[in-house]
């Protein structure tokens, strides 16, 4: 037997719910994503800066939130834009790329993504650009962000607590929503940092 006896003997006692497990991990997501969904938009409304007509707030149906600001259009196209999603493909593991539960790459980011072609700039030459603008020319790593792995974007990692949602969930998730709070918390005041990277970014002739 490749399993003990105990093992195999305890799945079997509680087969019913392993078997309906895939239908209650479905539901927990759902609550889950919706709720981050719902704190984003809230969040969001608070702003100083008008958001511009394309944002998605589903991440639950969309795999992620996108979201950007009037003012960074572009000859009325959108040049810029933040999303919050996981760092990997999550094969629908919502819990995992939350907590972080399958490994130190798993974690849910917000990123600050800028279309590099409608700026006119190739993308090698778009990704020396950003990390120069990046660490030279604002405080953004100072205020928790950084360079994502592939080097086109900017992130800002939130990992929540996995106890703090089996403790409040599915009505009591003010506590394990906090590291999604702290995260927007920290846009918001790097917002005027943000405004000065994608002017250096659209000024690349300059």
């Amino acid at each position: 037997m490749k399993y003990s006896q105990d093992l195999a003997q305890l799945v079997i006692a509680n087969i019913e719910n392993h078997e309906r497990a895939k239908k209650v991990l479905a539901e927990v997501n759902e609550v889950l994503l919706g709720r981050i969904s719902l704190e984003v938009k809230d969040i969001l409304t608070q702003f100083p800066n008008p958001l511009d007509l394309d944002c998605d707030f589903d991440l639950y149906e969309n795999g992620c939130i996108d979201f950007s600001f009037t003012p960074w259009l572009v000859q009325d196209e959108r040049s810029v834009n933040f999303s919050v999603q996981p760092s990997e493909e999550n094969d629908d593991e919502w819990v995992s790329h939350l907590c972080g539960l399958n490994g130190s790459s798993n974690y849910l980011a917000l990123h600050f993504y800028t279309d590099y072609r409608m700026l006119g700039l190739k993308a090698l030459q778009f990704k020396v650009r950003l990390k120069e603008a990046l660490f030279e020319k604002t405080s953004l790593i100072e205020q928790g962000f950084k360079l994502s792995a592939d080097g086109y974007s900017v992130e800002y990692v939130i990992k929540f607590n996995h106890t703090d949602i089996v403790d409040g969930y599915p009505h009591d998730l003010e506590k394990a929503m906090l590291p999604l709070i702290a995260a927007m918390d920290a846009l918001k005041l790097a917002m005027p940092e943000f405004d000065k990277l994608q002017k250096i970014l659209i000024n690349h002739t300059s």
